[in-house]
């Protein structure tokens, strides 16, 4: 038996998948080849699976940005809807720390170009937006063996951010038995809250006690970001 095809893409992960999905909607008989078991069971698993906009060319950051508008609607694009769940397109934005060999000026001015919101940071701006973030500078990279590595840094660290999806809804719990939302009103956002007792001696997750206060945000696309805190009320 003789196969023929008009296309013949080797490996199948979101490269090859992608082009051949494209390909077949135009007419094009294709064929995939990949010695794994299955789609994207290589290099393509194994990726941070991001979609950036950091590019260094515009033909880089215009297709990314445009691509980003398709992982939105991605089961209509796609034309089929997977019963066990596709995986989903979770909006949280990103953040490219500066380095030297990534200009800044170079990327902003393409996102500029194409339209893609950004903003830019200074290192206190960095350190109150990410909790626990180290902004000391501390490039280029050293070997973990060297005497280098134990460096102080030289310098603080900015970084540009490029922004997606939006907030919907902020939800507190005070761990009191009060709860505030929800809602996105700056009362909301940033609460008053009066504890009627001193806090509890013993509490589910709060070594030595407390009230355990949750915040909970919650986007357009159904996703959900919380944080806990203890508080010992005297």
């Amino acid at each position: 038996m003789v196969t023929t095809a008009d296309a013949v893409i080797i490996g199948a992960g979101i490269v090859g998948s992608s082009t051949a999905l494209e390909l077949s909607r135009r007419g094009v008989d294709v064929l995939v080849v990949d010695k794994a078991g299955g789609a994207g069971m290589r290099s393509t698993s194994a990726s941070s699976a991001i979609i950036r906009f950091n590019h260094s060319t515009w033909e880089g950051v215009a297709a990314s940005w445009e691509s980003k508008f398709r992982w939105e609607e991605w089961e209509d694009y796609l034309g089929y809807r997977d019963l066990n769940g596709l995986a989903r397109f979770h909006r949280c934005g990103k953040i490219l720390l500066d380095v030297p060999f990534i200009p800044r000026e170079r990327m902003t001015a393409l996102f500029d170009r194409a339209g893609t919101p950004y903003e830019v940071w200074d290192a206190d701006m960095l350190a109150k937006r990410v909790s626990g973030i180290d902004t000391g500078c501390f490039f280029p990279p050293k070997r973990v063996v060297s005497d280098e590595f134990f460096d102080d840094p030289h310098g603080h660290l900015g970084a540009s951010y490029t922004p997606d999806g939006t907030v919907k809804s902020y939800v507190w719990d005070f761990g009191d038995g009060d709860t505030l939302g929800p809602g996105t009103t700056a009362a909301i956002q940033s609460p008053a809250h009066t504890f009627s007792a001193p806090s509890p001696t013993t509490t589910a997750g709060c070594k030595g006690g407390g009230y355990l206060v949750t915040f909970s945000a919650y986007d357009d696309d159904g996703g959900k970001a919380s944080t806990t805190k203890c508080v010992v009320v005297t």
